[in-house]
């Protein structure tokens, strides 16, 4: 029989270091290598935490004015950079008062962004470790 190793690439290590996804490890490790960190830790965040987006409950003109909220944000069509723009956008804001008045227009939970702001503190420091 021929022995088999299970032993882990590199890349695998580095993966296994990651409290992740393998795929949102890699979308990690590959912003990294490529100088775009902090996007990409970002948007793993965001990947890892339910969705900023509020979607309230109501009449069609509710739901209307929630997609054009979104639509305010968008990017590019792609769903990835829309929650990066949304998430910059709310942490450039200093004010507390003015970050809940964004999230009011925008229709966006201050308190799923906080989480997505911790977790991609927390990506940032596995990804000084490796």
């Amino acid at each position: 029989q021929a022995a088999t190793s299970e032993a882990l690439t590199p890349l695998g290590c580095h993966l296994a270091a990651l409290p992740l996804d393998v795929r949102i490890g890699k979308l990690c490790l590959l912003g990294a290598m490529l100088g775009a960190a902090d996007p990409a830790t970002t948007i793993a965040a965001a990947l890892t935490c339910k969705s900023p987006f509020a979607a309230p409950f109501g009449s069609p003109g509710v739901r209307a004015e929630v997609d054009l909220a979104k639509l305010q944000l968008a990017v590019g069509g792609s769903d990835h950079l829309t929650l990066l723009n949304a998430y910059e956008s709310w942490r450039a804001i200093r004010s507390t008062k003015e970050r809940a008045a964004f999230c009011q227009q925008h229709f966006l939970s201050s308190r799923t962004l906080d989480a997505i702001g911790a977790t991609k503190d927390e990506l940032h420091a596995a990804l000084r470790e490796i």
